[in-house]
């Protein structure tokens, strides 16, 4: 399912994130994982 938002109107909410333990990983993920979230 899609949903079109005004990228005015998205929010963000702070997540707390989990280092991988791989600095670089960590990087691209913006700062680490977060519990319940999928990276494919």
């Amino acid at each position: 399912m899609f949903v079109i938002a005004v990228v005015s109107q998205i929010t963000d909410n702070d997540q707390a994130r989990s280092p991988s333990g791989y600095e670089e990983l960590d990087r691209v993920l913006g700062g680490g994982i977060v519990a319940g979230s999928l990276v494919a």
